[in-house]
């Protein structure tokens, strides 16, 4: 437990010194994290039998970030462009690389197209969106825990993740609704009404919800890959994929409502 504690503030304090110098700081950490997440999925991937070519993956990780950086409006184009690529591919690969190369396109799409959206909300000057996805995800996180364990009785998904509990999983979205309304109602929105707040109520439990998608999405992964974590760079804590599967669902949804203007 001690060390799982030091292991948190270590991350907390990386991660807020990350969003004080923002910027260049923040796209360079967005590309390492992709890179890691790539690394340990590969690996993960790999010792459970789906063979991965991990050089496609890392190709796009860098030259997307880069992008997204310099040419964002191109983003989208590039990365149908480079799956399509990836696809063409395989017509000129042997037969037992095939299936590595179509694995790729997973690694492309998860971790780090879901990371992509914050470099383009820092890029567009919107760090504090960033700010509310990372509240959302780590509210929900500790609370659907905490609450997990103090009252926790139902199994929610038992076949994918054994201890998460149902009233967790409620505590988790309702302290998460409560966090980000009061956060982005009063520090961030720029309208101040009914209509506003029940936007960002909307989008608190949204965000929740897809969080917890994504931890699952993630356990269901490391079921399939027969693996406790997908790393052990945090003592207590696993991974870099262990930290940021649910960063990078509720990333996506906030940057989605971003772009929709509906906040």
């Amino acid at each position: 437990m001690v060390k799982r504690l030091i292991t948190m503030i270590v991350l907390l304090a990386l991660l807020s010194t990350a969003l004080y110098f923002g910027g260049y700081v923040i796209y360079g950490a967005i590309l390492l994290v992709s890179l890691a997440g790539i690394y340990e999925m590969q690996k993960a991937m790999n010792a459970a039998g789906f063979k991965v070519l991990p050089v496609f993956s890392y190709v796009y990780a860098v030259v997307s970030s880069v992008i997204c950086v310099f040419m964002p409006t191109y983003i989208s184009l590039f990365a149908l462009a480079f799956i399509c690529v990836i696809v063409f591919s395989v017509v000129f690969l042997k037969k037992e690389n095939i299936t590595g190369a179509l694995n790729s396109i997973k690694l492309c799409i998860y971790p780090v197209t879901l990371l992509l959206p914050i470099i383009l909300m820092e890029r567009a000057g919107m760090r504090m969106y960033v700010i509310v996805a990372l509240i959302a995800a780590i509210t929900t996180d500790t609370f659907a825990y905490c609450v997990g364990v103090l009252i926790g009785k139902h199994k929610l998904c038992p076949h994918i993740s054994p201890n998460k509990t149902i009233e967790g999983a409620i505590g988790g979205t309702v302290f998460c609704v409560a966090a980000v309304t009061l956060f982005g109602y009063f520090l961030v929105s720029s309208e101040k009404g009914i209509w506003a707040l029940l936007s960002w109520i909307l989008v608190g439990f949204v965000a929740s919800v897809f969080s917890q998608i994504g931890d699952l999405f993630a356990s269901r992964i490391k079921r399939l890959c027969n693996v406790k974590d997908f790393g052990s760079i945090f003592p207590g804590h696993g991974g870099i994929m262990d930290r940021i599967d649910s960063i990078t669902f509720a990333v996506t949804v906030i940057y989605v409502f971003v772009r929709l203007k509906l906040i």
